[in-house]
């Protein structure tokens, strides 16, 4: 017994020590960089704002502490790593609590990041302080503490300072119940009691942009019941459109706690949709744990529509109250919508591939992995092909979408406010003009640095791939493995742009003979998809647009742009009218738009209009999205030739 606490000492004590040695690392990087900020608020905050550059928080209603006085989080708390460094408390530890808890003593000290701080900002539901306190300790050790360092600066992204909950969320025109778990749960026993007919819908980032798309999927959701956050991206969109949400109530972990429900209540329960056999598995795996549980019938969801009759008999005899339906977004909806009616269970979930999960079909992502959000990323990994688009494309469209939304939902609340005191049509002019100008620097700043950064990494990452590449040009075909051509960039200044050579020697002199072959209809840019010119190592580096990549040094001198027209070369520009040349009215990128939606099969007139309805929209979230757009383009080698 003696051995087993003096291990248990020495253990603890080797831990302090490691633990002590990375907070007095990490505090005297940070405190480095705080110096600095010092100076900036005492400048700002003094002769600008004319308030004090700290104030005081109040933690157990004991210690007094001083952060910077602002309201970036990170800034703020900046301050608080002189308190780290003397031992005050810890980088990683217990949450705060109203009251000093039994847990603090000088080696269980408050921390800065603690588990409650990754669950509340990912709005984890069924947590509490002292359960997340309670967690802690039965795990603290050196490696638990630095994964909650890691997941809480990683939560950072879903913080949002709540001042109040609002009771909905509307986001899309489609208005979300902001509701924590027990009073979810108590609204389902009281429409299943009160034997009202009541649909609930779990909604994610996904449902919504296929709501964009489909009318009749928007205005199912909008009829909907009950509409329930579902996913990281609604917590995101919640917080950018200023109103957060009280809890993530994603299907998958609400489902035990309604099956629990169910029992107690002696509620009856039916499973329907999945493929064959699924259904089934999962309700042997549920009948483990919840051993009186009554789910009294099963179904896979592949029916025929001449057969739905016969399933809404089956499930009416069953007498179930509660109905789930897996069949997948937009499709279960739309089935609980249409049979609602003629089903007599009290309340109706559309639950997409929650058997798949409890079924054991499909493992869940770890914990570590939702605590901080990204279960999206293990599904995908799970089933890249089905899912790639859904998240790589999908996500950040839906972001994109958000800022969208909250900007055109916003943008006469501050001109109205200010009409009161100043002439409309000056304050109108000069706001609009100021906005515009900002924005038009912002975005120009931010997709320079973009340029800059990802073309002088990728030129360095792709150095061994140039060598390769140049190395079996030369051997194919005698000369420069480069190929300089005069281009037209921004407002007609001519650079030179390079590529990889994917033709022979002296191609240009060649072109001549082949003009009658020109498979453009336009007749002004020259396409052929069976060119003769075109060495065999060329085909192969146009096909994956491999050729493209020395442009990249274009990029770095400011030349080009990595979104953005392509640039033209100067015969072609001599043939363009005056609604072609707009599409020079900006620099000229490796991708555009018209690149990733059908490359050399859109005709040129067509490419212009694309060019310039880019032109108007451009921005450097836009610019991003495309760049997301151009991997499935290059990669599927759609349109090119």
């Amino acid at each position: 017994m003696q051995k087993k606490l003096l291990n248990f000492m020495k253990k603890i004590n080797f831990y302090s020590i490691q633990k002590r040695c990375l907070e007095y690392l990490l505090s005297l990087c940070v405190l480095s960089f705080g110096f600095l900020l010092f100076f900036y608020y005492l400048i700002k905050n003094k002769m600008f704002l004319k308030k004090d550059v700290f104030r005081s928080i109040i933690i157990n209603k004991q210690e007094k502490f001083y952060v910077y006085n602002t309201e970036p989080l990170f800034a703020r708390n900046i301050p608080l790593f002189y308190y780290i460094l003397k031992g005050d408390i810890s980088l990683v530890g217990l949450a705060k609590c109203q009251e000093k808890s039994s847990y603090e003593t000088n080696e269980n000290k408050i921390g800065l990041c603690s588990l409650w701080f990754v669950h509340k900002n990912n709005k984890i539901p069924n947590t509490s302080i002292y359960k997340c306190n309670k967690e802690y300790l039965k795990h603290r050790s050196f490696f638990y503490d630095f994964k909650i360092l890691i997941k809480s600066l990683i939560s950072l992204l879903y913080y949002k300072k709540i001042i109040n909950y609002r009771s909905k969320v509307k986001l899309f025109d489609i208005e979300f119940d902001n509701l924590t778990r027990i009073e979810i749960l108590k609204n389902i026993k009281n429409a299943v009691d009160k034997k009202e007919k009541k649909s609930l819908y779990f909604v994610n980032a996904d449902c919504l942009n296929k709501s964009q798309k489909d009318p009749v999927y928007k205005h199912i959701l909008q009829k909907g019941d009950y509409i329930l956050p579902d996913g990281s991206g609604i917590n995101i969109a919640c917080n950018i459109l200023d109103n957060p949400l009280k809890e993530n109530l994603n299907g998958t972990d609400l489902f035990p706690y309604i099956c629990s429900l169910a029992q107690k209540q002696d509620y009856k329960i039916y499973l329907y949709g999945a493929k064959k056999g699924l259904a089934q598995r999962a309700k042997d795996e549920l009948l483990k744990k919840y051993k009186t549980l009554q789910i009294v019938g099963v179904h896979h969801g592949y029916v025929q529509k001449q057969d739905i009759p016969q399933l809404i008999r089956d499930i009416n005899q069953s007498k179930a109250d509660i109905l789930f339906v897996a069949l997948g977004a937009s499709v279960q909806e739309a089935f609980i919508e249409k049979y609602k009616n003629k089903i007599d269970a009290k309340l109706f979930l559309g639950v997409g591939g929650l058997f798949d999960f409890y079924s054991k079909s499909i493992k869940r992502a770890p914990l570590f992995i939702r605590e901080i959000g990204f279960e999206w990323t293990y599904r995908m990994l799970q089933e890249p092909q089905r899912m790639w688009k859904r998240y790589l494309i999908g996500n950040p469209q839906f972001l994109y979408g958000v800022y969208q939304y909250k900007k055109s939902s916003n943008k006469n609340i501050l001109i109205e406010s200010y009409l009161k005191n100043y002439d409309a049509h000056t304050f109108h002019y000069k706001y609009k003009n100021i906005l515009w100008k900002l924005k038009l620097n912002c975005s120009s700043f931010f997709k320079r640095l973009m340029d800059i950064v990802v073309s002088g990494l990728m030129l360095f990452l792709l150095l061994p791939l140039f060598c390769v590449l140049g190395l079996v040009i030369r051997i194919e075909s005698k000369g420069s493995f480069l190929f300089c051509q005069n281009r037209v960039g921004k407002n007609g200044k001519i650079f030179k742009m390079y590529k990889f050579r994917s033709m022979i020697m002296h191609a240009s002199a060649l072109k001549t003979q082949l003009v009658q072959k020109n498979e453009s209809k336009d007749g002004i840019t020259f396409k052929m998809k069976d060119d003769p010119r075109i060495t065999k190592v060329g085909k192969f580096i146009r096909k994956t647009s491999l050729d493209e990549l020395p442009q990249l040094f274009n990029v770095l001198r400011g030349e080009m742009s990595l979104v953005g027209p392509r640039p033209p070369i100067i015969s072609e520009v001599e043939e363009y009218s005056i609604e072609d040349r707009k599409r020079l009215d900006i620099k000229p990128g490796i991708t555009c738009i018209w690149q990733v939606s059908g490359r050399s099969e859109i005709p040129f007139k067509q490419q212009v209009i694309m060019d310039k309805k880019y032109i108007k929209e451009h921005g450097f979230v836009y610019d991003i999205i495309l760049l997301l757009k151009t991997i499935p383009a290059v990669f599927f080698s759609k349109g090119s030739y």
